[in-house]
């Protein structure tokens, strides 16, 4: 079955689609967007949520996760010197049960 779709029998022409996508922003009184930006905010919600890419490309339908992160790979927010501590902290244990950032460690803070 269509999502979207005219009398049930096809699936809704695109132009007609966006216009009446258009139309109802507008009654909304709506910032008008696009389809296709849907498609991005729902990616990066995703994200946001924790969502692998593995997951995202199956749910945007990518080919491979090279194609998903090759998109939206500038939304993952991963900072070197976090991934760096959360690695150190693995290496080398952590302080009663908390991850020491390193130069807090090495009494640099």
């Amino acid at each position: 079955d269509y999502l979207f779709q005219t009398r049930g029998l096809r699936p809704l022409d695109p132009a007609n689609a966006r216009k009446r996508f258009d139309d109802t922003l507008t009654r909304a009184k709506l910032k008008s967007v696009t389809l296709h930006s849907l498609r991005h905010s729902f990616a990066s919600i995703m994200l946001s949520s924790g969502a692998s890419i593995k997951a995202l490309q199956h749910a945007l339908g990518h080919s491979s996760a090279t194609m998903t992160l090759n998109v939206y790979s500038h939304l993952i927010e991963e900072r070197m010197d976090e991934a760096a501590t959360r690695m150190d902290a693995l290496i080398r244990g952590v302080d009663n049960g908390k991850v020491v950032p390193m130069d807090r460690a090495q009494g640099n803070a």
